[in-house]
């Protein structure tokens, strides 16, 4: 279970669309620590060229559902 410095791992894992966002939209959050925020970002800049379309949407989502929370906040 532990390897040498000089060794890599290589692993392959699977996720559909819905839990991948899910997971994004949690990472990407500037809430997020750091690292993690790094490490979504490169897992969002892979997964973009596999569902174009899929994830157009999604940051479009993002983008509106934020403005409508800084709307929100303005009312109160």
């Amino acid at each position: 279970i532990v390897l040498p410095v000089s060794l890599y791992t290589e692993w392959y894992w699977k996720v559909d669309l819905h839990n991948l966002m899910g997971f994004l939209s949690l990472r990407t959050d500037a809430h997020a620590q750091q690292e993690i925020q790094q490490y979504a970002g490169k897992v969002l800049e892979l997964a973009t060229p596999v569902a174009p379309t899929a994830f157009d949407a999604w940051e479009a989502n993002r983008k509106r559902w934020a403005k409508f929370a800084a709307w929100e906040e303005e009312q109160e």
